[in-house]
């Protein structure tokens, strides 16, 4: 009894040391699924997967479940549609206005499901359901991030917006030391972004606590893609990964073949997804390739069309 004890907990422990990381690859396995389901018009899969994925992750992006409130619609599955708005607006920074001018509800404007869910808008108090916002850490960084906005909405010289910047992004690591790291702190470093490859005071404070945080599991792996980008951009006038898709011309991907395997490593679905799903052009020289394994009888049905 006393060695099956001790099983039993090896494997308990064992589970709770399992890394964060798996939540965002399982949420993005059914989340890429679910998108392409969609393009497929195979709806009812996609319903199911995007629930599947919500149950996994809360993650603050109102299009995923904007996409997830359209399967609904189109498999007139009115309770689901409304279970999802509600945790759309409890979950995310949801925005009234990009719900009721997203393109995929065009089609369903003049039924009487879309206006339930109109009327259930109106009556859903977004302030009081927006749990994240009512958080104190949330107040805090906020008003850094609005002195962030603030400064670049008028006609500001460049001397004093680097000091405003400065002031920011100290206040930003006051905040991390107190409360640790915040999603939002992004946009902060990302106006750092032209010395992102430096050794300054920004950066290696900010550096290893990111990367701490990404080892842990509690952030994306592909957290720093954009910088690297950006980085590449201004070095060799060419992207890593691809994150400038619309800026092709200007900017190639090196060695495009080998993309799909680089977004791969860190946690990217491929160039061809965002071909499908978002219907992104893709740069000369690339093909589609297999890289995720789940993804694969995908890549069969959309090389048919």
């Amino acid at each position: 009894m006393r060695i099956i004890v001790i099983f039993i907990t090896l494997i308990s422990l064992a589970s709770c040391k399992m890394p964060n990381q798996n939540k965002f690859q399982l949420f993005d396995k059914h989340i890429w699924k679910a998108m392409l389901d969609y393009r497929l018009e195979e709806y009812e899969n996609s319903l199911q997967n995007f629930q599947q994925a919500f149950k996994i992750y809360k993650e603050d992006n109102s299009t995923n479940y904007l996409y997830a409130i359209a399967s609904a619609l189109h498999v007139k599955k009115i309770d689901e549609a409304k279970n999802l708005l509600k945790e759309a607006v409890i979950e995310t920074s949801f925005s009234k206005e990009y719900f009721q001018n997203f393109e995929e509800y065009n089609k369903f404007q003049n039924t009487s499901n879309f206006k339930i869910l109109i009327g259930l808008l109106e009556n859903l108090n977004t302030d009081e359901y927006n749990r994240r916002e009512s958080k104190i850490q949330d107040s805090i960084i906020n008003t850094i991030i609005e002195s962030d906005q603030n400064i670049r909405k008028g006609s500001v010289d460049g001397i004093t917006m680097k000091r405003v910047d400065s002031v920011n992004v100290r206040n930003l690591i006051k905040f991390t030391e107190q409360y640790g790291w915040h999603d939002k702190g992004w946009i902060l470093l990302w106006h750092q972004r032209t010395s992102f490859k430096e050794d300054n005071w920004i950066w290696n404070y900010f550096r290893p606590k990111i990367n701490n945080e990404i080892s842990k599991g509690n952030l994306r792996k592909d957290f720093w893609v954009i910088f690297e980008d950006q980085a590449s951009i201004i070095d060799s006038k060419q992207q890593i990964y691809g994150s400038y898709l619309n800026n092709l011309d200007r900017y190639p991907i090196d060695e495009i073949e080998k993309v799909d395997s680089r977004r791969q490593n860190v946690g990217l679905p491929p160039l061809w997804y965002l071909e499908v799903v978002y219907h992104y052009s893709l740069p000369e020289g690339y093909s589609r390739t297999e890289t995720y394994p789940f993804l694969n009888e995908y890549l069969k049905k959309f090389n048919k069309q």
